[in-house]
Parts: structure tokens; C-alpha cells; sequence
């Protein structure tokens, strides 16, 4: 297992600061990914809250410039409660050549933490907390509504981590 992080200043208030730091860290992110590939390593990507816009960002970077092979060894992605706007995350998921599988969206409408993202970014809502599955149709992924869940966390936006069931999902995503 490994665990890629990037500079988060941890705390609301560093919002714009940490969406910076996403774009910093992809060049790395992809580095890592392309050095696994290389070495012959199946990968499976867990990201969660602005996780989801760097590995998005990573793999679009990847696949318009050329390093597309290095997508193939990845065995899955799940992206939790993915804070990016809908319609980039539209863009980005068009870019990506292999679009790796299985692809795994955990949303909740009752995420609290990307309702305070939508107000600090203008946007009515996020992808993690998306409001009309429908918009994501013809890509191949598959949705996991989390709102109702029990075992989640107060906020909802940790639901994945929390919940019994949803981490049994967390632990199928990959090779078989």
C-alpha cells in the first residue's frame, strides 16, 4: 500500500490554498503512478474530498500527454466524496484514455463539507454530493449513493470510512 498526499492546510479557511496545492502535486502524483506502471505494479486509487480533482487532474495529464499505457495498471479508482465541479469532472473524465475500470463514484446529498465547498465556489453543488446522476451517463462508472447509509459520520462527508457497508465496497474495488 501507498499513500500519496500533497500540502493540505487541513482547515476550511485554507480552501483556495489546497485546490492550489492539488495542481502542485499532479506533476508528482504522476510521477508515482508512471514509476508503478514502469515496475509492473497493479494499482488500485482511493481518493477522497479534493483527492478526487488531483487524481482526476493526474490522469487527464497523463492520458493528453502521452502516458496513457501507464493508466492501464490501474485496477480501479473510487473517488469518495469527490469535491469537483460537475461539469470538469464532465471534461476531465472525456480526456482519459484508458478510462480505468472499475470506476466508483461514492456520493451523499448529505454532505456537509461540499455544501460549504459549493458556497465557497459559487457552485450549486459538487460531484460528491451530485443532485442528477443523469449528467454522468455514457461514462463508464458506477454511482454509490451513500446518503442514506447507516454507520456514516455526522458531517457525511467520511461515510465511506465509517460505514460497515460502505468499506466492505472500498475492499471488493480492484483485481479479482
Amino acid at each position: 500500500m501507498i499513500s500519496f498526499s500533497w500540502p493540505s492546510a487541513g482547515d476550511a479557511r485554507g480552501y483556495v490554498y489546497d485546490r492550489d496545492s492539488v495542481i502542485f502535486a499532479r506533476d508528482d502524483l504522476e510521477t508515482l503512478l508512471v514509476g508503478l506502471a514502469r515496475d509492473g505494479r497493479r494499482t488500485v486509487i482511493l481518493a477522497h474530498s479534493m483527492g478526487g480533482q488531483l487524481v482526476m487532474e493526474t490522469l487527464r495529464q497523463m492520458s493528453i500527454s502521452g502516458k496513457g499505457d501507464a493508466l492501464r495498471p490501474i485496477d480501479g479508482v473510487a473517488l469518495i466524496s469527490p469535491d469537483i465541479d460537475e461539469d470538469v469532472f464532465l471534461r476531465q473524465a472525456k480526456r482519459i484514455t484508458p478510462f480505468p475500470q472499475p470506476f466508483m463514484l461514492m456520493v451523499s446529498k448529505r454532505d456537509k463539507a461540499l455544501g460549504l465547498a459549493a458556497l465557497i465556489t459559487g457552485k450549486p453543488s459538487r460531484l460528491g454530493s451530485i443532485e442528477d446522476p443523469s449528467r454522468l451517463e455514457g461514462l463508464p462508472i458506477e454511482i454509490i449513493d451513500l446518503s442514506d447509509i447507516e454507520g456514516g459520520d455526522r458531517a457525511g462527508h467520511s461515510t465511506a470510512f465509517t460505514a460497515p457497508a460502505a468499506i466492505r465496497l472500498l475492499q471488493d474495488l480492484g483485481p479479482t
